[in-house]
Parts: structure tokens; C-alpha cells; sequence
């Protein structure tokens, strides 16, 4: 009996060793939130959350990421249990409104997400807003 609770011991020990938030390439995606979580957020203060988002991380470091409005590409790198987007384009996913209204990358933009279990957040504040931002490692 002492063995086989030694084994059990040593079987949990060697789970919970593994690495759960590795970023890999490919692609992300938002998913909806359910009632629980929407609650648990608005006991927080955050009252809104990116939905359709896909984000496409690939092997040499660029990335594309395709929000409601935007299209926006450039380079990734992740530094611990962060991923850093360096924005080098963005553009509006309306073409006709890019001819109008050009959105111009006088700088480099870096975005920042936390590397979590199957996936990226960050939470982003406008003034006295918050907005989580979740992405979920997409398999298709």
C-alpha cells in the first residue's frame, strides 16, 4: 500500500512539473465568455471583452493580427511568460476607407499578452474602461 501512495506521490509531483503555458505557433483565436467568467470579469471592473480577434503567429517571428476593424502585421517575440507584438502595419480591413482615412506607422506599437494555459490575455484600459482581451490557441 506505502508503494503504490509513493507512486501516486511521485505521479502528481511529475505532473504538475510540465510546462502548461507554452506559446506556439499558429493560431489564436477569441472565444465568447461564458456567464460565470462575464461575471467574475464585471466584479473586477471589466465591463468589455474583444470578441473575433485572430491573431496567426508564425515560425519566423512575424505575425498577422486581424481584429473587427484592423489588419495589422509585424514581428513577435516572446520574453518569458510574455508575448510581445511589435506593430510594423496597420491598416483598416475596409479598403475603402484606407484610401480616406490612411493609417500611418510613424512608430513602432508594442502589444503585450500573457502567456497562459492554451493561450494569450491582456487587459487593456481606455481612460476608466477595462477590456479583456483573450486569445485561445485555435485547432482545426
Amino acid at each position: 500500500m506505502k508503494a503504490i501512495f509513493r507512486i501516486f506521490i511521485l505521479l502528481i509531483a511529475l505532473l504538475s512539473c510540465t510546462n502548461e503555458k507554452e506559446l506556439k505557433p499558429g493560431e489564436y483565436r477569441n472565444r465568447r465568455p461564458g456567464k460565470i467568467t462575464q461575471a467574475k470579469y464585471l466584479i473586477q471592473g471589466i465591463d468589455r471583452f474583444t470578441l473575433g480577434s485572430k491573431l496567426m503567429l508564425s515560425n519566423d517571428s512575424s505575425f498577422e493580427l486581424i481584429t473587427c476593424g484592423n489588419i495589422m502585421t509585424g514581428k513577435w517575440e516572446e520574453t518569458g511568460d510574455s508575448l510581445f507584438l511589435t506593430v510594423l502595419s496597420n491598416r483598416l480591413r475596409n479598403d475603402s476607407l484606407n484610401a480616406l482615412y490612411p493609417i500611418v506607422c510613424t512608430h513602432k506599437t508594442r502589444m503585450g499578452y500573457k502567456i497562459i494555459k492554451n493561450g494569450l490575455e491582456r487587459m487593456v484600459t481606455y481612460g476608466n474602461k477595462k477590456s479583456f482581451d483573450k486569445l485561445e490557441y485555435y485547432k482545426p
